[in-house]
């Protein structure tokens, strides 16, 4: 009996515990890019394209992540731009709050009802001989009796990555540009550290793409960072 019970208790915790875990939901964007690449190699520089302080540590942050999908596509990551062949420019950001609203159908529910009379039956003159009972039965309803208007609020999260070529001679970044990409994932989670990662997936997937074409792809990734989509 002590043993079914310590593993009756054991089971409990064990569905209490994987109740409080993180909630899994789905980052949703969209990619839209366009380049001339040549084949995969040489080296490549990564830069922050912006200038402020905490979006400046947010690329440190991820900075190793870039670096691992760029080597997993023939890229080396080099520190001094002097080494490069290519320049890639990181930006990314949050845009304002984007209220939704919606209509929901309101309705009223009325129970059904029974009402019973009885009235007497009358044999004849003399007197009567028993009792009619009749009873009305009124069925419930559902009738709609007006919209009510409910709302909620989502964010567009912005990751930029722009790839210049370097000129070979005077290492020099010239204005040519030889890849251009863009993600956009509108969503309720109002951080970009939230779902960075998604947005990096998002970009390299299927890197660099078809050549010399615009492609727009919407993916679908599972986080369990963001309790949010």
């Amino acid at each position: 009996m002590k043993i079914v019970f310590k593993t009756f208790i054991l089971l409990l915790l064990s569905s209490v515990l994987l109740g409080c875990g993180p909630k899994v939901d789905l980052v949703k964007g969209t990619k839209t890019i366009s380049h001339n690449l040549t084949a995969a190699g040489g080296n490549i520089y990564i830069a922050d394209f912006t200038d402020k302080a905490g979006e400046t540590l947010l690329f440190q942050k991820y900075k190793s992540t870039l670096e691992n999908y760029f080597f997993g596509h023939g890229l080396r990551v080099v520190d001094d731009v002097n080494e490069a062949d290519l320049v890639a420019f990181i930006s990314y950001g949050i845009g304002s709050p984007i209220v939704n609203t919606y209509s929901v159908p309101v309705y009223s529910y009325t129970p059904g009802r029974s009402k019973s009379s009885t009235s007497s039956v009358y044999s004849n003159q003399y007197g009567y001989i028993g009792y009619v009972t009749t009873t009305t039965h009124t069925m419930a309803k559902y009738e709609r009796v007006g919209t009510e208007i409910k709302s909620y609020i989502t964010y567009q999260r912005n990751f930029a990555m722009d790839i210049l070529s370097v000129d070979a001679v005077t290492k020099e970044i010239p204005a040519k540009k030889v890849y251009e990409g863009r993600v956009k994932s509108i969503g309720s989670c109002n951080t970009v550290d939230e779902v960075m990662s998604e947005l990096i997936q998002i970009m390299f997937q299927d890197f660099p793409g078809s050549q010399g074409t615009n492609e727009v792809q919407v993916i679908s990734l599972t986080t369990p960072y963001c309790s949010k989509n």
